[in-house]
């Protein structure tokens, strides 16, 4: 009976020591042990940032720098042909002759034979510069060297030109100038009115200011107003 009553007390204590322990823990660290939800081990990548910029910035377009381009200066009047490519002395007459005419405008210096328009429609060309001996009638007349001028005027404007206008002045070195001598026999100088549309030539005897081999400048005004054509002479023309 003390044999049975032992087994049943020992039996009765390990139902109450299973029951008394509660549920176990759950193992850490174990290589079997299993998570509900397992994280992902790689987080998702940012965006990628915006592109970068080039590291050599692309050069702006150059602006476009206007060349100058050679040809009539503040003088010049329309129509006027290249300027000349004067010698030093050429230059010098030229010079005295815009400061001598000072309150004209000139054009470029030309040539004989180059046809210049110092007003709109209006050409004016200097045909010849002969040397000749001028003689002299008229008062205050000088014989002796000089050139004959041959002037030609074409009107291609719708209105008359009138031609007593035009004024013929030569000069030489240092800006001397020289005469004109009505009263030689070759002198018929332009005069009346000019038709639309018509040409005309007129002859000038124009005393040489000094006897030299050096140029000469002819200034040739048609009006008043007008810019003055300027023409040079050299000996090999004159």
């Amino acid at each position: 009976m003390a044999g049975l009553l032992l087994v049943a007390v020992v039996v009765l204590v390990a139902v109450l020591a299973g029951r008394g322990g509660g549920p176990a823990a759950a193992p850490t660290g174990g290589t079997g042990a299993t998570t509900s939800a397992t994280a992902t081990a790689t987080e998702s990548p940012e965006p990628s940032a915006s592109p970068t910029a080039s590291a050599t910035p692309t050069p702006a377009p150059e602006a476009s720098v206007p060349t100058e381009t050679p040809g009539a200066g503040a003088s010049a009047a329309p129509g006027a042909a290249a300027p000349l490519d004067l010698a030093p002395a050429e230059a010098a007459v030229v010079d005295d002759v815009r400061e001598i005419e000072s309150s004209a405008q000139h054009t470029d210096p030309v040539a004989p034979g180059t046809a210049v328009a110092p007003v709109e429609g209006v050409q004016v060309v200097v045909d010849s510069a002969d040397r000749v001996e001028a003689t002299a009638r008229g008062p205050g007349e000088v014989a002796g060297p000089a050139l004959a001028v041959t002037l030609t005027v074409t009107n291609a404007t719708a209105s008359a030109v009138v031609l007593d206008d035009v004024v013929l002045n030569l000069y030489g070195a240092d800006g001397v100038p020289g005469s004109q001598n009505l009263g030689d026999d070759r002198s018929a100088p332009l005069a009346g009115e000019l038709a639309p549309g018509a040409s005309a030539t007129g002859t000038y005897v124009l005393t040489l200011p000094q006897v030299t081999g050096d140029s000469y400048v002819l200034s040739v005004s048609v009006t008043p107003t007008s810019p003055v054509v300027l023409v040079v002479i050299t000996p090999e023309a004159g």
